[in-house]
């Protein structure tokens, strides 16, 4: 408003000081926000047209000093070309500006949802480990409070509570054992130290060999274990992984069920995939027991075996790491 008064009023075309409402038409352009783009419209348009009317309506004074017509045209022309080469630049500038903070909150946001899901895996992993510290520590104490107590009685003990008294220690250190190794394969998992080698190979192979491993265990406990092949499935597996999954699916199975039971495996193609199924008459599990089978944060209780057999929980979340490796899944259902 301040340079139309002065243009108009006291200097006319003279000095051209019109010529600056351009820039100021440009100005609102560089500082342009989508909230305010009402006024900056409106400021772009006003200064514009008062550069129009002065160049190109109004008449000044006769006392007022004006170009000559030849030099109004060039002039003319010249501030319409540097206007639209500015505006055009000016637009361009927005546009590569609006692109780059469209990426950048785009980054922010999956940044964002990383940290989250770094957060959530960490706080995981260290209540897994607070858990695992806990189970450990019992077993431990136990083992030193009853090789001291059976150190203290050894000679007043007859030789079949020696005989127990072994046995119970051989147990409970075989369990210990077993949770260690588990702890020691899963932390290998996630630091990547245990390698994935797929081989291509006849699935079933893994499995019946697995079986005849298993087949003088559960004949002692009264298990018929059988395994109902259903033609060759040739995929690519890591031999080590996968004989560890069967492993311990069976031992699950085995240690589960009760004396007259049955077990069945099937090793098929099924949807276009290689599904190992074992399938048992056991004990079962209820539906949260199911749903928490594979997460680190909950605690386990895994149930006593039908022989009085323990277990550490740690072995299903290990094939659940292995099976993931080899882009498959591995499910549960139970009929308790």
């Amino acid at each position: 408003v301040f340079l139309a008064f002065m243009s108009m009023v006291f200097f006319g075309k003279e000095l051209g000081i019109h010529n600056y409402h351009l820039v100021l038409a440009l100005l609102p352009v560089i500082t342009f926000k989508k909230e305010h783009w009402i006024i900056i419209v409106l400021l772009m348009v006003s200064n514009f047209m008062l550069y129009l009317y002065v160049e190109l309506i109004w008449i000044p004074e006769a006392h007022l000093l004006v170009f000559p017509k030849s030099l109004q045209k060039i002039n003319f022309l010249t501030s319409m070309i540097l206007f639209g080469m500015s505006f055009s630049i000016l637009i361009l500038d927005r546009q590569i500006i609006a692109q780059k903070q469209t990426m950048l909150r785009h980054f922010a946001s999956e940044l964002s949802v990383k940290n989250a899901e770094l957060e959530s895996a960490v706080a995981t992993k260290d209540k897994f480990i607070s858990l695992i510290a806990h189970d450990l520590k019992g077993p431990v104490g136990n083992l030193s409070n009853f090789l001291e107590l059976l150190s203290d009685k050894l000679t007043t003990l007859t030789k079949d509570e020696l005989y127990d008294s072994l046995y119970v220690l051989k147990t409970s250190s075989r369990n210990t054992y077993d949770l260690l190794e588990n702890l020691l394969n899963w932390s290998r998992i996630q630091t990547g130290d245990i390698v994935f080698n797929p081989v291509t190979g006849d699935l079933g192979t893994i499995v019946s060999n697995n079986i005849e491993l298993f087949k003088p265990i559960a004949f002692r406990k009264g298990i018929t274990l059988e395994y109902i092949p259903e033609g060759p499935n040739i995929v690519r597996f890591d031999t080590n992984m996968l004989n560890t999954v069967v492993r311990n699916l069976l031992n699950n199975a085995v240690k589960y069920s009760n004396s007259g039971g049955r077990i069945t495996v099937t090793c098929r193609n099924h949807n276009d995939k290689a599904e190992i199924s074992i399938q048992d008459t056991g004990i079962g599990m209820d539906k949260e027991t199911v749903n928490n089978l594979f997460r680190l944060d909950v605690k386990k209780y895994p149930a006593t075996g039908t022989a009085g057999e323990s277990g550490t929980g740690l072995g299903l979340i290990m094939c659940n790491e292995f099976i993931n490796r080899h882009n498959g899944e591995i499910k549960v259902e139970s009929a308790k």
